[in-house]
């Protein structure tokens, strides 16, 4: 009987060790979750693991947003809820700033996000991002600083996703940073801008050949971005002036200790006139939202029953659309546009496929009831508008011209 308690006894302090043991890596697993630094507001989208508080992975694997290929984007909750031209919040939870750093906040268009989707920056932070003046991480009771932002109305209201960059300012080898967050954009009650108005603030947006809109800066994160690193910023400890920030920039610690980053390894910032010194380039169509410059091809509507053949789109002139104030009620994800591009020349009619090279991004109406999305230079297959919106047919177009019936 006394070798059968000893026996149970001992069983009994190895199960509590081992249990003890269980708390505390569930406690050091938490403090890693506090240490480092993630996103809070808007809310990301639902992680299976810490890994949104780490680094994107050096080969740039999990490029965008820490997922990692073939995974999902999982919305948690419902998206946050964006008015264009109202103040919206950033916020952060964890202590490790890495002595700050410059941060970006962009948009893509949808909640799917992939390798090839282009991230236009609304925001840019240089220096003092996510903590200002601090040298190295935060002490107990210190927390990570909130940031503003608007969307402008250059974006039109639908579903997008945000995201926050961050390149630290001190670290061991050179990181980016990157959590993502689904949100759906509204229109301003009562806003309407004239054609004449978006185009002249769509040109005077421009400044030294940059469009107000660059696309997402890329480096540390091997092919992903071309080979471009920040290690020269890194082994100065300065936070990186961005080669294309954008029109609206803030400077939380000053200007004087930035570090001119040399490359950008986002090829559309490098190989698309962002990088021209020549403010008359190109046009507006760049400044709206995901335009992309360059010729468009002349689209083709496979013949059906009900279908004519669009032969040809000439004469292409930008028209930066006006919107209606609709009331809460009244909006949909597919409901306004920021920019449409009109063809003198076409004669656009319902077709149940599309066919023909179109530009990433691009919407097309089709029979005025369905519309297609240009995604990996081919129109997706039309999809239902709601039952009381009609849309203009017009040729391929940033966004749709909705008319609400009801």
């Amino acid at each position: 009987m006394k070798m059968h308690g000893s026996h149970t006894t001992t069983l009994a302090t190895a199960s509590l060790a081992i249990l003890l043991m269980s708390v505390q890596l569930a406690l050091a697993d938490t403090n890693i979750q506090k240490r480092h630094v993630q996103l809070v507001t808007p809310q990301p989208y639902a992680w299976d693991e810490y890994g949104p508080t780490n680094p994107l992975k050096p080969d740039g694997s999990d490029y965008p947003c820490k997922v990692p290929q073939g995974g999902k984007f999982q919305v948690n909750g419902t998206p946050t809820e964006m008015v264009i031209g109202e103040a919206q919040v950033v916020s952060f939870a964890g202590w490790a700033v890495h002595g700050g750093g410059s941060c970006q906040f962009a948009l893509t268009e949808g909640m799917d996000p992939g390798r090839d989707s282009a991230w236009k920056v609304i925001h840019s932070i240089e220096g003092g991002c996510p903590k200002a003046n601090v040298a190295g991480n935060l002490d107990a009771g210190q927390s990570p600083d909130n940031y503003t932002f608007t969307i402008p109305d250059d974006f039109g209201p639908g579903d997008y996703t945000f995201a926050w960059t961050w390149v630290n300012r001190i670290a061991e080898s050179p990181e980016f940073y990157m959590n993502c967050a689904p949100i759906t954009v509204k229109a301003a009650a009562g806003t309407t801008r004239r054609v004449k108005e978006r185009r002249e603030a769509a040109r005077s947006g421009r400044r030294d050949g940059q469009t107000s809109y660059p696309d997402l800066f890329l480096a540390n994160i091997g092919n992903a971005s071309n080979g471009c690193d920040t290690s020269e910023a890194l082994h100065e400890q300065f936070a990186i002036e961005y080669p294309y920030p954008g029109d609206s920039v803030s400077y939380p610690d000053g200007t004087s200790n930035l570090f001119k980053q040399p490359c950008d390894g986002n090829p559309r910032n490098n190989n698309s006139s962002v990088a021209s010194a020549d403010p008359s380039a190109s046009s507006a169509s760049e400044t709206a939202g995901f335009a992309t410059t360059g010729s468009i091809s002349p689209l083709t509507m496979a013949p059906t029953s009900s279908a004519t053949s669009i032969s040809s789109l000439s004469s292409l002139d930008i028209s930066i659309i006006t919107y209606s104030a609709l009331t809460t009620s009244q909006q949909s994800s597919s409901a306004i546009v920021v920019a449409s591009i009109t063809a003198s020349t076409a004669a656009a009619s319902s077709t149940s496929s599309l066919s023909g090279v179109c530009t990433d991004g691009y919407l097309m109406c089709v029979g005025g009831t369905q519309f297609s999305t240009c995604t990996g230079g081919m129109w997706t297959t039309p999809q239902d508008l709601a039952s009381n919106a009609r849309c203009k047919e017009e040729g391929e177009s940033v966004g749709l011209d909705i008319t609400n019936i009801s």
